[in-house]
């Protein structure tokens, strides 16, 4: 995967006195360096480009890189070249597991937007009750306002269904599209034999799309960009429940 930069204000106006004191136009430069006008463009813009290029240009123009480069925005750019290639190769996958829903009584999975009405929930403080004469809120709205939230409802109410409609909308780049969809039914993690921690078992699913990197997970939720749905906990047997709640939840 190609890493990504852009020049700093100050770069890009040595860029501009090296390029006139040669005596080069914009399309002279683009054809030494071999890249298209456009690009070279956005080079001169501040904008980001492939870092190769970027490289190529400040060797025409003899000038060094660590003096033309904003660094304070190398990474960052860097990092969500990162987020787009886990996206993409993880839509499939989010597609394919939350994409359908199965009802009671039929034989087939049926397309979760065939069926999927919006919802609204009441807001409940930790440790009291909701207030039944409140205002329902749109879930995305308290979504957007909390870093965590826990979703109850008695089974039936859509849960699931609602879980998986924000991995979907996230997929589309609809709701919070830059975050990365992560989508755990807890049984199933519950269920491995080896007791894996949450972020190891999410790795091993996002290893099966093609993402080789262990700590992919780790470095894409420390930053906030996870938005990490966990379905199921009231499916999870008891024998298991405290230890997926006492070691990997709480956190």
């Amino acid at each position: 995967m190609s890493r990504s930069c852009r020049a700093s204000s100050q770069g890009s106006k040595k860029a501009t006195r090296a390029m006139e004191a040669k005596g080069l136009t914009k399309s002279i430069l683009a054809d030494r360096v071999q890249c298209s006008r456009p690009t070279l463009n956005k080079f001169f813009d501040k904008l980001p480009i492939n870092k190769e290029i970027f490289q190529s240009i400040c060797s025409t123009l003899e000038l060094d890189f660590a003096e033309i480069v904003d660094f304070s925005v190398d990474t960052v750019i860097e990092y969500n070249t990162i987020i787009e290639d886990v996206r993409q190769k993880i839509s499939g996958d989010i597609e394919n597991r939350c994409g359908t829903v199965r009802v009671l009584a039929m034989n087939i999975p049926i397309e979760l937007e065939a069926i999927y009405t919006n919802v609204y929930i009441l807001q409940q403080p930790v440790g009291g009750s909701p207030n039944l004469h409140q205002e329902s809120l749109q879930p995305t709205d308290l979504l957007d306002e909390h870093h965590k939230l826990v979703l109850l409802g008695k089974p039936g109410s859509g849960k699931t269904t609602f879980l998986k409609q924000l991995a979907i909308l996230c997929n589309k780049g609809i709701y919070k599209g830059n975050c990365v969809p992560v989508f755990v039914t807890l049984r199933q993690w519950a269920e491995n034999a080896d007791c894996p921690d949450l972020l190891t078992y999410i790795a091993r699913q996002w290893n099966s799309c093609g993402i080789q990197d262990a700590e992919a997970v780790s470095n894409i939720a420390s930053q906030g960009r996870a938005l990490v749905l966990l379905d199921g906990l009231d499916e999870v047997g008891s024998d298991n429940h405290r230890r997926i709640f006492n070691r990997h939840l709480q956190s």
